[in-house]
C-alpha cells in the first residue's frame, strides 16, 4: 500500500497528520507504544492527538493493504 503519509515526523505538539490515496474508502487505525500497548484503535481520523513523548509504532489497514510507520512524539 503506497503513498500513505504521516507527517510532521517527529511529531510537534502532540498532533499529526494521515493523508491516504484518494482510492482508500476504508481505513482502521491502530497506535501502539513501545511496549505494544494499543494507545489509540478507532477509524481514520484526518488529525490524530497523542498526550505523551515517546515512540510509537502507527499501523493501518485499508481495503488496499497494510502499512507500518514508526513515529516518534517529541
Amino acid at each position: 500500500m503506497g503513498n500513505v503519509v504521516v507527517y510532521p515526523n517527529p511529531v510537534i505538539d502532540n498532533n499529526f497528520r494521515i493523508v491516504f490515496p484518494e482510492s482508500v474508502t476504508d481505513s482502521q487505525i491502530v497506535i501502539y507504544d513501545f511496549t505494544g500497548k494499543t494507545v489509540y484503535s478507532g477509524s481514520f481520523k484526518s488529525n490524530l492527538k497523542i498526550n505523551s513523548e515517546l515512540v510509537f509504532i502507527f499501523s493501518v489497514r485499508t481495503d488496499e493493504g497494510k502499512f507500518h510507520k514508526k513515529i516518534i512524539v517529541k
